[in-house]
């Protein structure tokens, strides 16, 4: 639960990072301002602004890949190792959540705990699609 949690927290810094850190460029125009929004129509258009959120995203995913530096052997072997390691710690953090479900629980306090169970096996699973990532590198 603890890493769901860390998760989700680290993707709300990264989110906000990025669209919190917004400039405004001359001679752009909020779309929600004007008639054509919808239209599909004019220079003001999601497609005409493609190009644009594509180098955006592009000079985002350089930059994180500054910060990471994955193809670094000794920086992957770490982050492989902790992958590893967070990974048999969620299998620790499993048996006692499932420990923690009696008989004589109420139907509420089974579901939370089966919920939070829950969390923590997708939690594995995505510490499986990062060290899947540090493979393709």
């Amino acid at each position: 639960m603890f890493l769901g949690v860390f998760a989700f927290i680290l993707l709300l810094i990264i989110t906000n990072s990025y669209f919190g850190s917004k400039k405004s460029v001359e001679g752009m125009t909020d779309m929600s301002s004007s008639g054509n929004a919808n239209s599909g129509k004019g220079p003001n258009t999601v497609a005409d602004k493609s190009g644009d959120h594509l180098e955006k995203l592009k000079a985002t995913h350089e930059e994180l890949g500054n910060k990471v530096l994955a193809t670094n052997k000794d920086y992957k072997k770490n982050y492989g190792e902790t992958a590893v390691t967070m990974h048999d710690i969620i299998n620790k953090l499993m048996v006692m959540k499932m420990n923690s479900i009696y008989p004589d629980d109420t139907p509420d306090v089974v579901i939370t705990k089966l919920a939070e169970l829950n969390t923590l096996y997708n939690s594995k699973h995505s510490l499986n699609d990062v060290v899947a990532n540090l493979d393709k590198h």
